[in-house]
């Protein structure tokens, strides 16, 4: 790393994961012991569908709690599942008293929602004020890949109802494999280092839209399907054709990083803002 750095023209930036996986103090920690405070930063979302300002804001986190830690190792850093409350003007999260619900990923988080489960302005006022207490600036930069985030992660609640009718358990299994090949994804922000947020340097298109995911199905992971609820004409009626089988595209996936035609179509369709 040391080394790249040191190249013209080369930063380098650490894997941060995404704003629906880990908590902010574990990658914080993690980063830190890999070295991050001798690199550019840090990148997020990476050949997910995470929404853009979800991991703007944990981006914003991380670099916050990266420079609390740096000037006290037990420091408590405020997360995306202990939000603190909707209440910005207290602060109770950092002083031990849970006031708050996990965030929800199938939104979009912003200081002024109504909801609390899409509220951030307690972790942002907790991160102001311990920021401010402890006298440091956060420096670590970071970047976002919005290739394929224009709608956000799909919640996969669409197939319980009519006409497809998948029980809750399989509905359940579908939004743990909804990093894979989701349907409905669209194109997010084309990539540029004009953000307006003074960390994030970049929006990416990281992972090329179009490439498969993987042979998403049963017998991988991600999937699971009653076809006696719901099947076409032409799809496999065995077991194991159905293992291999894909029910939300009505077809057997390509193989990861292959081009796969009906998903950059589907890309393009829902892409936000709209491809002209």
């Amino acid at each position: 790393m040391n080394a790249l750095e040191a190249k013209p023209n080369t930063s380098v930036y650490l894997d941060a994961t995404h704003s629906a996986w880990m908590n902010v103090g574990d990658i914080s920690n993690r980063l830190i012991q890999a070295g991050v405070n001798k690199a550019q930063g840090f990148f997020l979302n990476v050949s997910n569908y995470q929404y853009t300002a979800n991991n703007t804001e944990y981006g914003t986190w991380i670099s916050d709690c990266i420079a609390l830690l740096g000037q006290n190792q037990s420091a408590s850093c405020p997360n995306q599942y202990w939000n603190g409350g909707p209440d910005g003007t207290k602060i109770a999260s950092l002083l031990g008293a849970y006031n708050g619900v996990a965030l929800n990923n199938y939104g979009q988080w912003s200081d002024t929602s109504d909801d609390p489960t899409l509220n951030t302005s307690g972790i942002n006022a907790g991160y102001a004020s311990a920021l401010s207490g402890a006298g440091v600036t956060p420096s670590a930069h970071f970047v976002i890949d919005t290739s394929r985030n224009g709608t956000g992660p799909n919640s996969m609640t669409a197939y319980t109802a009519a006409p497809y009718n998948q029980p809750a358990a399989n509905v359940s299994t579908l939004q743990g494999g909804n990093w894979c090949n989701p349907p409905g994804a669209g194109l997010g922000l084309t990539p540029t280092t004009n953000t307006g947020v003074p960390l994030l340097d970049a929006y990416l298109w990281v992972k090329t839209p179009g490439e498969s995911d993987g042979q998403c199905n049963a017998s991988g992971a991600g999937r699971l399907w009653d076809y006696g609820a719901y099947s076409q004409p032409g799809w496999p009626t065995d077991a194991a054709g159905q293992a291999s089988f894909d029910p939300l595209w009505g077809q057997v996936d390509p193989a990861a990083g292959a081009w796969f035609p009906a998903q950059v179509l589907d890309l393009i369709h829902h892409a936000s803002p709209a491809v002209h």
